[in-house]
């Protein structure tokens, strides 16, 4: 069966091609799929037909590579006129215009954390490819030698080839002060130290010593690796290093030890003029051989990664007599008992002027408590609790010796004005009551913590409306925080203390809270501060939180308008 195919070859003057449409016969493929040989008279019919069939598909073969020399020279130019227009409007880009005040602005945000970073994710040189860019991004890259100085090198991930990438960034950062990340990740075998030194090829080394090489320049330093592998360090290098320009230096290694073939590597470190101090623990054998220990005399800041279970906390206060802010753990861990029982006489009286900030997370554990019975901070400023001290912990501590330990504390820095609650520090609501009263001037007061201790009788304490109604000798009504401006109370639900119909009561009544509120911010008594900001979180789906949210929607009109008091 044939019929006539007309196709248009252009659509504006018309111009096509004919051909005869050749349809498949059933009856055709039913001999196909037998043995069925045709005559001689169909053979001859046959041969014609395919004859004509080939002559069509010679003429579609033609008209196909026409159009698609057609087509191929219509995308050329196309690209052509594509690559014109990109140049021109490339011109009068925005980006052009930028200042480069603004162009370095940036090229900072883009790698204000790690122009370079080697992990074994792979190589991300962000820098390297903004140069890369122009002419004009890299001359202002170039020129401005801090935009090279920030590295997080895996060592575990070097090669040659990574050695010349650090190498060239070093040269670029010409004499800025270094940010640097180095770290060897925990994959090699705890039980066989001496397997890591090994673990570090020649390259890794070369990588190091590159590095070290540009100590003068190093500011903010994190290493991380394993102690043997610090302990090491010496032995390859074998130099004299100055960090005169070293600030924060931040130290970890694992896994835990008290070896002193490592001492060399923190050594390295002992007459920088730091400023913020970060490692696992602080203990004496990391001191060794200096009887007196190393003076950190410029050091404001220490961050202690480990609970002072395992530091030596007299020699950090000596040792950094200068020290203004503090974060430190007390935990217990039966791992160390052993290790612990050997110290487990008291601290001597610490006496700290310089302390202004105290960070601690808490766990039932003796050196806590003995911490706090010995320390005198007369100048700290900023106290921050977090932890759960009503849990399993390190047998013989008794949560009621370090809440007295601590009000006592606290009694005796007369200028703590912000206080921060995380978690469940105390049992009792009255306990928190307990602390607040030995820190009359508070202006800055943060409860993030379990719903169990937020309660109507903390949140009135906490009023001053017994002050407007004459009831100001309630025996127990204690005028507290009068200097209080800033609040914040944020309560979690206690998953594992309370069951579903438990947790429901023990939201308290958004009027109370409202009451308190209005008690600070209008008509405030005279010698009482005005209560500026206040903010209420509560983290839960009950219906009691329900209530919590309906009170400080925005849709809450008396809530809001307690916002809008100046």
């Amino acid at each position: 069966m044939t019929s006539s195919v007309n196709i248009t070859l252009c659509r504006r003057c018309g111009t096509g091609i004919s051909f005869l449409e050749r349809q498949s016969d059933p009856e055709i493929k039913r001999k196909i799929r037998t043995m069925y040989t045709p005559s001689s008279s169909e053979t001859a019919h046959i041969s014609a037909l395919v004859q004509d069939c080939q002559r069509d598909l010679d003429r579609y073969d033609a008209e196909i590579s026409s159009l698609r020399q057609t087509l191929a020279r219509l995308e050329k130019e196309r690209d052509k006129l594509e690559c014109f227009t990109h140049e021109k409007r490339a011109l009068v880009s925005a980006a052009r215009r930028l200042p480069t005040e603004i162009l370095l602005e940036i090229f900072t945000l883009c790698c204000f954390q790690n122009g370079l970073s080697i992990t074994f994710n792979g190589v991300n040189a962000i820098m390297l490819k903004i140069s890369h860019v122009c002419s004009h991004w890299r001359q202002v890259a170039f020129s401005f030698p801090e935009l090279w100085a920030c590295m997080d090198v895996e060592l575990a991930c070097t090669s040659d080839s990574v050695g010349r990438l650090v190498n060239r960034y070093l040269e670029r950062s010409q004499g800025a002060d270094l940010t640097l990340k180095i770290s060897v990740r925990e994959d090699g075998d705890d039980d066989d130290e001496n397997s890591w030194p090994q673990q570090m090829s020649s390259s890794r080394w070369d990588v190091l010593s590159s590095l070290l090489s540009h100590c003068m320049q190093w500011y903010d330093v994190s290493i991380q690796m394993h102690w043997k592998l610090m302990g090491s360090i010496w032995d390859h290098t074998n130099d004299d290093y100055d960090f005169d320009s070293l600030r924060h230096l931040k130290i970890q290694w694992f896994p835990f030890s008290h070896n002193k073939e490592w001492n060399s590597f923190i050594i390295l470190f002992s007459f920088a003029p730091l400023r913020t101090l970060t490692l696992n623990h602080f203990f004496d054998e990391m001191f060794w051989p200096f009887d007196r220990g190393i003076p950190f005399e410029y050091v404001k800041i220490v961050v202690l990664r480990d609970s002072v279970f395992q530091s030596d906390m007299v020699k950090l206060f000596v040792q950094c007599p200068n020290m203004e802010a503090l974060e430190i753990i007390c935990a217990y861990d039966e791992w160390y008992g052993t290790w612990d029982a050997e110290r487990e006489q008291d601290y001597p009286q610490i006496n700290c002027h310089s302390l202004q900030s105290l960070s601690m997370k808490i766990e039932p554990c003796l050196r806590g408590l003995q911490l706090f019975s010995a320390l005198s901070l007369p100048n700290l400023t900023k106290l921050r609790l977090e932890g759960y001290l009503y849990t399993v912990g390190q047998p013989g501590f008794d949560p009621i010796v370090w809440q007295q330990n601590l009000v006592d504390m606290l009694r005796q820095s007369p200028s703590l004005n912000h206080l921060t609650l995380y978690h469940r520090p105390f049992k009792a609501d009255d306990d928190i009551i307990q602390i607040l009263s030995a820190t009359p001037n508070l202006t800055h007061l943060g409860l993030d913590i379990h719903l169990s201790l937020v309660t109507d009788n903390l949140l009135s304490r906490l009023s001053l409306s017994h002050l407007l109604s004459g009831d100001s000798h309630s025996p127990r009504r204690v005028n507290m925080l009068s200097k209080l401006t800033h609040l914040e109370i944020k309560f979690q639900e206690d998953d594992f203390l309370f069951t579903w119909e438990q947790r429901e009561s023990l939201y308290p009544d958004p009027a109370t809270a409202l009451s308190m509120v209005k008690s600070r911010r209008l008509d405030v008594p005279r010698g009482y501060s005005v209560l500026e900001h206040f903010e209420f979180v509560g983290r839960a789906a009950q219906t009691g939180h329900q209530q919590w949210a309906s009170m400080i929607d925005p849709t809450n009109a008396e809530f809001q308008a307690l916002r809008r008091v100046d």
